[in-house]
């Protein structure tokens, strides 16, 4: 029985009727907002991994906010943690490889802030003394003045 259908039914059907199309939309309500909010932590996620950060929120106040900003932060923290940290098995060399293939040419202090904010501890002390020994040892780098560095193929493919 319907509603439009007229006045055919009793009360009660009535009362049923209602109380079953509220419950429905109550179930479609929550369950377009749990789809939106699933969609909003999977834009979240992206966002972060891009390395944007969502300005704070101006009121301050909690709620379901809070709650997402709470994952965005443990999401965030975790993505630092792994920048601070994808260089800490590996030798100079192979870091340096790393960035230059990445920047194209740097400077060394450009290469040793890259190189420390990747995780790297060795030669930390004298880094600037040993980044060249470190490239010239390996062979595949070339110092192409001003303490500005180069992978060799590259070097060889500018020419």
């Amino acid at each position: 029985m319907s509603l439009l259908d007229g006045p055919k039914g009793t009360d009660n059907d009535v009362v049923a009727e209602a109380i079953a199309i509220t419950k429905r939309a109550t179930e479609l309500r929550d369950a377009a907002i749990a789809q939106l909010l699933a969609q909003r932590q999977r834009i979240d996620r992206d966002l972060l991994t891009l390395g944007h950060v969502a300005p704070a929120s101006p009121s301050g106040v909690g709620g379901k906010h809070s709650a997402v900003a709470a994952v965005a932060e443990r999401a965030a923290s975790a993505v630092h943690q792994a920048r601070t940290t994808k260089f800490r098995s590996l030798t100079l060399a192979q870091i340096g490889r790393l960035i230059l293939e990445e920047y194209g040419s740097l400077h060394g202090k450009e290469i040793e802030r890259l190189a420390k904010a990747g995780g790297f501890k060795g030669g930390t002390k004298n880094f600037q003394n040993y980044m060249p020994v470190a490239f010239k040892r390996d062979g595949g780098f070339e110092n192409i003045g001003g303490n500005t560095w180069k992978l060799k193929g590259t070097v060889e493919q500018a020419k």
